[in-house]
Parts: structure tokens; sequence; C-alpha cells
């Protein structure tokens, strides 16, 4: 049997970018988004001023990689440099990556961790670290599948709220 050939099919076009100040709005609902998925919207105090005068202004705190689909935002990978006194080499933290809905199953954050880490080797970088939420077992899967593994030396420990001022708060005297 004959299969028709569709001649106006196209594959999408990808595109991965670095942020400018204009996806902010994109940014924000994608961190919306990941927090959503997570069941943590709560939790979230972040807003559009807060990426444009953190990512954006002049000393920026992170940067965005960006993957649009036919012109269309379809995920991004907020990330920022660390450092590894063990491995005496720069590193990159990603602190969120998300791929949209509509766009899952295109190997959209494979892709967008892999651009990061490229660009981070061209830098000197030789690791990439991440956090990743107990419930999202999808997201364990998926690093568990590309190579980013658990530590099994490490718990992740943050100091915030009151806990953080109270910190802060010694270093005064």
């Amino acid at each position: 049997m004959d299969h028709p050939i569709r001649k106006d099919f196209q594959l999408p076009h990808l595109n991965l970018r670095h942020a400018t100040s204009s996806d902010a709005e994109d940014i924000l609902k994608a961190l919306l988004g990941l927090a959503h998925h997570v069941g943590e919207s709560e939790v979230v105090e972040i807003d559009r001023a807060a990426i444009l005068r953190d990512g954006f202004g002049d000393n920026p705190a992170f940067s965005v990689m960006i993957a649009e689909v036919d012109g269309v935002f379809a995920g991004m990978c907020l990330h920022f440099p660390t450092y590894s006194t063990w491995f005496g080499a720069r590193g990159i933290y990603v602190q969120d990556l998300f791929v949209m809905p509509d766009y899952r199953g295109m190997k959209l954050g494979e892709k967008l961790l892999a651009r990061v880490a490229h660009e981070g080797e061209a830098l000197g970088c030789n690791h990439l670290k991440l956090a990743v939420d107990i419930k999202n077992l999808g997201a364990q899967k998926f690093y568990d599948r590309i190579g980013v593994l658990p530590l099994e030396r490490d718990e992740m420990r943050m100091a915030m709220g009151g806990n953080f001022a109270s910190l802060a708060a010694l270093g005064a005297d």
C-alpha cells in the first residue's frame, strides 16, 4: 500500500538562545509552571521585576537559555556559575529547567542542558550540579537517563526566612 507524502509537512524549527530582558514574562511563566508541576505554587515569591533586576541588571545573578519551537517559547534553563574546591574547577548550577507541557517529548530539556554544558565547558567548567524535587519522579528518571546522577555524599541544606536573618545577624558582630 502506498502512503502519500504530505508535501506541506515541515519539521518544527528549534532555536536555543540566551535570554534577553524581553523574555522576562516567559521566564516567569515557566517558573510558575514548574512550581505548579511540583505542587509548590504557594512558595514562589519571584515576579517579573525580580527577574529583570537579578537576571538582566548591572550584575546578573543568573543566565537563562531559552528554547523556542517555530518562534514560540517552549522552555528554559536558568543557571549560574559555581565553583568546586574539591575539583579545583568551575561548574554550572542549574536552578530551574522547565519545558512547557505542549512541547514535552521533543527532548528540549536534554537539548537545553546540553547547550548550557557545552557553553560552560568552553569557559572551563567541568561539572553541572542541580537539585531535584523529591516528589518529581519523572525529573529524577530524566536526569538518570542523561547521566546527571545523585550524589550520595551530599545533602542539600538551606537557611531561609528567619533562620537566614538570624545567621546574618550573627555576622554583624
